[in-house]
């Protein structure tokens, strides 16, 4: 069994038909904490965006705490997904409590993050460590709001200024394997991603995810040439 994580609000029912007659498990691409421009429903919801998202200037944080956000999400675009026949979601950007580490932020992220987890669908969170590092920490269990963790450059690094991949810093490795190692032993699925076009970083992802039982996937390309 392979995943795929898919935009599907762009794609056709066929090819999630493909994916999953060849024994593939689609996972759709849901942007709760942040909002893109080209997104056709982004003028009803610009008032409620924040600050540019770095990197990405076509992109703004967004708001969560707001109810009409909140409704949007789970009334209307996560039912729309899940009528086309979506194994599960790919949850990105709440990393949005990370920038704004409030409580009106926190408490908008669990009512969203219950809400996909309420429908039965598998939620994979891109990233996401002070959020659900936060709610674990006030007694809450991560299955409430999540079922694996998909986490980018665990042993690599992203120098976006000269567009090159490195070997991630020691102290950043050691923070984001004790993230994920953590909620792997409370029986979370770890994915990891990471972008490298060295051999030998390679085979040390490959050793570290064998050893551990997770899946993963390294790029050599930000586009990630799926």
């Amino acid at each position: 069994m392979i995943l795929r994580w898919v935009r599907f609000k762009y794609k056709s029912g066929s090819i999630l038909l493909d994916n999953q007659q060849q024994g593939h498990e689609v996972y759709s691409y849901i942007n709760i904490g942040s909002i893109e421009s080209f997104r056709d429903y982004y003028d009803e919801y610009e008032d409620l965006t924040l600050d540019v998202y770095e990197h990405w200037e076509e992109e703004k944080w967004v708001d969560v705490s707001s109810g009409r956000w909140q409704e949007f999400i789970l009334d209307i675009l996560a039912p729309d997904l899940l009528d086309k026949g979506i194994d599960g979601f790919f949850v990105d950007n709440c990393d949005v409590y990370y920038q704004y580490p409030e409580k009106e932020i926190f408490e908008g992220l669990t009512v969203i993050m219950k809400g996909l987890i309420a429908t039965g669908a598998e939620v994979v969170v891109n990233g996401g460590d002070a959020f659900v590092t936060a709610y674990t920490d006030e007694g809450g269990d991560a299955d409430d709001i999540i079922t694996g963790i998909n986490q980018e450059s665990v042993l690599t690094s992203i120098d976006w200024d000269e567009e090159e991949f490195h070997e991630a810093a020691a102290d950043d490795e050691e923070y984001f394997k004790d993230y994920i190692e953590t909620y792997a032993d409370d029986g979370i699925d770890i994915y990891l991603l990471e972008y490298t076009d060295d051999p030998l970083l390679s085979m040390k992802i490959r050793r570290y995810c064998k050893a551990h039982g997770f899946k993963y996937y390294i790029s050599d390309s930000l586009e990630l040439d799926l």
